[in-house]
């Protein structure tokens, strides 16, 4: 998951960058590690704000309520 998120970088492709680290939010609060997941989460957040990726912005907060619970 984290090859995906290196060549939209590597692209300057920001909403799917944020979109990649999403699901690489999900892949690890799933293998037992929510504080790694919410770093993920944070990162994600800081690009789709910074490139204007609504939709995104909400699968965060999503993804939040998902990994804290």
């Amino acid at each position: 998951m984290t090859e995906p998120v290196r060549l939209r970088r590597e692209i300057g492709f920001r909403p799917g960058e944020a979109a990649g680290l999403v699901a690489l939010a999900y892949l690890t609060a799933e293998t037992g590690d929510p504080s790694a997941a919410l770093r993920y989460l944070d990162e994600a957040q800081s690009v789709a704000e910074g490139c204007g990726a609504e939709a995104v912005l909400k699968s965060v907060e999503e993804a939040r309520t998902h990994v804290r619970s």
